[in-house]
């Protein structure tokens, strides 16, 4: 009986150190439910039905303007990280006459953000593919990690559209 107990053990503790082995970040959200996901939040936005979709139906629309006022955020949930490389890209377009800004941004365990990067852009119908990288280290394994696609108009004023979310890490 106590070597039945002490395999049982070893089963379960390897399994446990086998699923952190595996943990892993795959994302891909496309809004087509027409609602956000579990655990994800819109500040200053929503998913909408789009009569000029990035693609499918649905997209993230927020609408803006002034002159680096009216911050807009996508914030994500909770993922474990494993320590490697994450991934992030997203679709992005904009209507509207304005000069836009697209920033993408991480927390460690709910602490300070952390700017990825940035771009800015002047207002196009024509979707853009937005990439990033968190490099490997940078998060370490176990820990807890959202990522933020914050958007702001720096002057004018447009409606931006985000679409199609994709976050990895092996």
């Amino acid at each position: 009986l106590n070597l039945f107990i002490m395999k049982t053990r070893l089963l379960l503790f390897m399994m446990l150190i086998f699923s952190f082995g595996n943990a892993q970040i795959n994302v891909n959200e496309g809004f087509e439910s027409g609602a956000l996901p579990s655990g994800w939040f819109s500040f200053g936005g929503g998913v909408v039905s789009s009569t000029t979709p990035i693609s499918g139906t649905h997209s993230v629309r927020f609408a803006a303007s002034g002159s680096g006022t009216g911050v807009k955020d996508l914030l994500t949930a909770d993922y474990t990280s494993t320590g490697n490389a994450i991934n992030i890209s997203f679709f992005s377009n904009e209507e509207g006459a304005a000069f836009v800004t697209y920033e993408v941004l991480y927390k460690i365990n709910n602490s300070t953000p952390v700017t990825v990067g940035f771009q800015t852009r002047a207002s196009s119908a024509v979707p853009q593919n937005n990439t990033y990288t968190i490099p490997a280290g940078t998060i370490p394994a176990g820990n807890l990690v959202d990522v933020t696609i914050r958007v702001y108009v720096m002057s004018g004023s447009a409606s931006m559209l985000v679409d199609n979310v994709v976050i990895t890490q092996a």
